[in-house]
């Protein structure tokens, strides 16, 4: 399959093998660009039925830029209702936006994993743990984004770097010395 859409700037080449029904499966590999940015993946659906209304269950690895996605469960077709084991990393959570259309903090590099599901307008990342430069976080996030984006966490940590959660309320990621943040975020800085 070639996919291609000009006006964000994607263009994949996808592979797929397998069958469709009971004891059937698929497997996927895409290679290319999405929304500006190198992109390559594979997935395994385990079963596939051939009705829109069934959740579609699938495994996945995604590297979009330097943000890296594994996933793990389910899904309707026209994604309204997602349901996964999730596992983020990158340089910021600001890139996940290409991905999600979420429009998150630019943030130190994090690492995160956890549960999400998304039904209507909301996300939520309940539980879920990582690190978002130093600081260790574990908790919970719910996303709403109908006519004014709204963020709601419950947080903890064993160790808070207060530098690492700015972004959150605003202010710029830390940039001097000892700290950890994009040459994006160095050049904006500076």
């Amino acid at each position: 399959i070639l996919y291609r859409n000009a006006s964000d700037n994607t263009a994949l080449d996808i592979g797929v093998k397998g069958s469709l029904g009971e004891g059937g499966g698929l497997n996927v590999t895409a290679a290319g660009k999405f929304k500006g940015e190198i992109a390559k993946g594979t997935a395994r659906v385990p079963s596939l039925q051939p009705t829109p209304d069934t959740p579609i269950e699938i495994e996945a690895k995604v590297a979009i830029g330097r943000t890296n996605i594994t996933a793990e469960g389910n899904f309707v077709a026209d994604l309204a209702s997602i349901d996964m084991r999730l596992r983020l990393a990158g340089p910021t959570l600001r890139a996940l936006e290409k991905v999600s259309g979420l429009k998150l903090p630019d943030t130190p590099p994090y690492t995160l994993s956890g549960h999400l599901r998304h039904t209507g307008a909301e996300w939520v990342f309940d539980p879920f743990e990582g690190k978002v430069d130093e600081s260790d976080q574990r908790g919970s996030v719910a996303y709403t984004g109908v006519k004014r984006p709204f963020l709601k966490a419950a947080l903890k940590s064993k160790l808070l770097d207060f530098d690492d959660l700015g972004p959150l309320l605003g202010a710029p990621p830390k940039t001097g010395a000892g700290e950890t943040a994009t040459p994006e975020q160095k050049e904006k800085a500076a």
